[in-house]
């Protein structure tokens, strides 16, 4: 629920490094990825590969991060032009390596001339041919994107033209890295409305037949609604029924106004989460749920590594595992069901999902399973493998204006902060410690031109809603944005926001 529009998900290519191997890369490209708050651990794998291996390392990206540091090459973008700097980026390695781009590369990057992608991004072309020669003197190069590429607009076509450079250079990857630790593993099991597990398409009449018999029902052939898709249909009153699942949209969709809505007029509204979320406070029925610790099953992370999760605790009163709720809800709904230990849920789904199959759970408890490597071959081709060259087609790049209003000159990043993960770490009082009041961050020369010092109450403002918050000013934003951490409840950024807006904007005033 992070995202205005959810990303395409692109199955991890079989020739991505995994986390460990990744201090033995020669060079590497990270766009749009702010390591510091949502990768640390990645971030300190390149680090030490910069230091130890003296491994080339170019950086784009609107905000500076720790990374930074250790970059050559730093092509600081404005906001929202992740993915006009990630096809310039595409345009200039083949420019540097002298090689012609694919046909059907080519005919996606039209148009993206160097006077364009400066005007667009903010970054010299100049510099960006640079960056691109240093890394093509490597032998290979390693192309790491996040959530700021793929929350950009014009971000699917970007990410595509990614997957395809790299292919056509004969690199690995590119990496896709997650900012929640089961993110990957929740797309590999068909969440996207289009998909069935193992990044199926919908369309595809055999695999639907095989999870019916599989499943025992007809398996829908049409896609359903997306996340914005079924909040504005609940806001407008089409839709009667919502159960929303670990997640607390309240806060986090990037529309506040619309998630208000959405959840005040949707007639029924089922919750099932661990504490009373803001968004549970909306429900009619409230299921409380178990923590990781909880309950026993397995992630999926960035690298397509599959790790077990035991349980260590009790569940407190009348929490359940999810799979216990879900299996509960099923039977009053007529359903022959029965729980099942994880080892059986495993087996399920090693026969739902290609990648998984002969996955099994004394594999996975010692040192966990990197899908992608099965058997020694790929268990998913990348999208951009699947069909023959000359069929190939990928989709323009295009980017819709973004210029700034008058009245509010300021472009808004949100994201993650380093010692909050969503809003749940909000509810721990040593974090809360660590971190304790919501903030926004400014550039020096648009503190001081608004009378603005560290520490001040400045209000924070855009044609949706308003926050006063406290103000940290500092270099890690590009001038004329500012950011604000997605993590606080009490704050939450997403009223600022709007769904319709490829890119919001503010101003801010002392308060």
């Amino acid at each position: 629920t992070r995202f205005k529009r959810p990303p395409k998900a692109l199955p991890i290519p079989p020739t991505t490094p995994a986390l460990r191997e990744i201090k033995t890369v020669l060079a590497s490209l990270v766009i749009g990825a702010n390591l510091s708050d949502e990768n640390p651990l990645t971030e300190t794998e390149i680090r030490m590969a910069v230091r130890r291996n003296s491994a080339l390392l170019a950086v784009a990206d609107p905000r500076h991060s720790l990374i930074v540091e250790d970059a050559v090459h730093f092509l600081r973008c404005r906001p929202g032009a992740e993915a006009a700097i990630a096809v310039g980026m595409v345009r200039a390695l083949f420019e540097a390596k002298q090689k012609e781009p694919p046909a059907f590369l080519a005919k996606s990057l039209e148009g993206w001339h160097p006077e364009r992608l400066e005007q667009v991004t903010g970054v010299p072309y100049n510099d960006m041919l640079r960056a691109a020669e240093a890394l093509a003197g490597e032998q290979s190069t390693l192309i790491m994107y996040g959530s700021g590429l793929l929350s950009a607009p014009g971000a699917d076509a970007a990410v595509l033209a990614l997957h395809a450079a790299a292919e056509a250079l004969g690199w690995p990857g590119p990496y896709q890295l997650a900012a929640f630790n089961n993110t990957r593993g929740a797309l590999d099991m068909g969440v996207l409305p289009d998909m069935l597990p193992g990044y199926t398409p919908l369309s595809d009449a055999s695999a639907r037949e095989a999870l019916a018999r599989l499943w025992g029902g007809a398996v829908p052939e049409r896609s359903g609604l997306d996340v914005l898709g079924m909040l504005q249909a609940a806001a407008s009153g089409k839709l009667n029924f919502l159960y929303i699942m670990g997640s607390n949209p309240a806060v986090s969709f990037p529309d506040g106004k619309l998630v208000s809505q959405a959840l005040e007029r949707v007639p029924f509204l089922v919750v099932q989460d661990i504490f009373l979320s803001e968004t549970a406070r909306y429900a009619n029925v409230v299921l409380p749920a178990c923590g990781y610790a909880e309950q026993d099953g397995t992630y999926t992370n960035s690298e397509g590594r599959i790790q077990r999760s035991f349980r260590a605790l009790d569940p407190p009163g009348e929490a359940r595992a999810d799979t216990v709720i879900i299996t509960q809800i099923a039977q009053h709904m007529g359903a022959n069901w029965t729980w099942r230990r994880p080892e059986q849920l495993m087996e399920e789904i090693s026969a739902a999902c290609p990648a998984y199959k002969g996955v099994n759970m004394p594999e996975v408890v010692s040192d966990g399973v990197l899908w992608p490597r099965l058997n020694g071959r790929p268990a998913v081709p990348a999208p951009n493998q699947q069909e023959p060259a000359e069929q190939r087609h990928l989709p323009e790049v295009n980017i819709p204006d973004m210029s700034a209003p008058p009245e509010y000159p300021l472009a808004l990043i949100t994201g993650q902060f380093l010692f909050h993960s969503g809003s749940l770490s909000t509810w721990d009082k040593g974090l809360r410690l660590a971190a304790p009041i919501p903030f926004v961050q400014v550039h020096p020369d648009d503190a001081q031109e608004r009378g603005l010092t560290d520490g001040d109450t400045a209000l924070v403002e855009s044609p949706h809603g308003s926050l006063k918050l406290t103000v940290k000013v500092t270099e890690k934003v590009p001038r004329g944005a500012v950011f604000v951490p997605v993590n606080f409840p009490e704050a939450p950024a997403n009223i600022l926001q709007s769904a319709d807006a490829p890119l919001d904007y503010v101003r801010i005033v002392k308060a």
